[in-house]
């Protein structure tokens, strides 16, 4: 793939670049030979695809939320929370016509394509790729820490242009599923306990639903009292 090819590999990647697309575009339509419907019509790929997005990770984590609960009402260990029905994220955007990336493609190539073009309007625009090196997935690893914020423990974590982390605690007896979070940062909301204890969290990157690269380092906070 060349540098000007450039398209994230990941979904929120995608969403990102029809975003600040989205937002940037206004600025050179009018250079780029753009219509304000053309604008416009990008505009709303670009909203209702994040909001595909949104809906999508949602019932995804209320999927494992379920699941493991299910477990644990099996067998009797595992987390204990019960997960809350899923709902649609609010205000609904206009539905668009299927295939976004086709028609973004087309409209970057339009772009490159234009005599008043340069590497700058399209790094402005975000469709020249980076110059970094795509990240080793087999390597690549969370980096999270630990605080307490109003009675619950925060876990903070970095994107690192990934889709999101699944996090797993242990309390004291073993490993078990936490959340599949999308956005920094985590909040664990279950009740500190009495006497005090110390609770352990790890995290690791997931792509397409699945895990890739390491487990972070395992970060240690003292609760409860």
């Amino acid at each position: 793939m060349s540098k000007l090819d450039y398209i994230p590999p990941t979904d929120e990647g995608k969403a990102a670049l029809f975003e600040r697309f989205r937002d940037t575009i206004p600025n050179y339509a009018t250079a780029l030979g753009f219509t304000p419907a053309e604008v416009l019509a990008q505009s709303e790929d670009a909203t209702w695809f994040r909001y595909a997005l949104n809906y999508t990770l949602i019932i995804r984590d209320a999927s494992q939320n379920w699941t493991n609960y299910k477990n644990t009402l099996l067998t009797g260990t595992g987390p204990a929370n019960y997960p809350v029905y899923t709902t649609a994220p609010p205000l609904e955007p206009p539905a668009v016509t299927l295939g976004v990336i086709n028609r973004f493609r087309e409209l970057a190539g339009r772009i490159k394509a234009s005599p008043t073009y340069t590497e700058g309007i399209g790094e402005a625009l975000g469709i020249v790729g980076p110059d970094h090196a795509t990240p080793d997935l087999s390597t690549l690893a969370p980096q999270i820490s630990l605080r307490t914020n109003g009675g619950q423990v925060e876990v903070i974590w970095n994107k690192q242009g990934m889709e999101a982390v699944e996090i797993q605690k242990d309390e004291g007896s073993a490993w078990h599923f936490l959340a599949t979070d999308t956005r920094p940062n985590y909040i664990d909301t279950t009740a500190f306990p009495s006497p005090a204890a110390k609770w352990k969290y790890r995290a690791i990157y997931t792509h397409d639903s699945h895990k890739v690269g390491q487990w972070s380092t395992v970060a240690e906070i003292t609760v409860g009292g």
